[in-house]
């Protein structure tokens, strides 16, 4: 089965997504030509040809939120102003 790989996905991901169970990872990076740490693009596509877990599968066929790992966010410098802090900070 060809898969297209989203955003943040790794290798690991995908195999988890479409075959079930992380067993099948090397499986899956042998019968895509990769290692299992090597990165995967966005719209890359892969060929998962084995299903360990059907029920995890299906769990994650049916869902808009995919396994993604690599998914950073990107923080804001905020905090707490030293102004506000001044006399009044407690720590126990």
């Amino acid at each position: 089965m060809e898969i297209i790989v989203q955003q943040g996905q790794t290798l690991a991901d995908t195999t988890i997504e479409h075959a079930g169970d992380i067993e099948a990872w090397f499986k899956v990076a042998m019968d895509n030509g990769k290692g299992i740490t090597e990165d995967i693009q966005t719209g890359e596509i892969l060929n998962i040809n084995i299903i360990k877990r059907k029920s995890v599968q299906l769990f994650f066929k049916n869902r808009t939120k995919k396994p993604a790992t690599e998914w950073t966010v990107t923080a804001t410098e905020q905090g707490i102003d030293i102004d506000a802090i001044e006399s009044n900070l407690i720590i126990y």
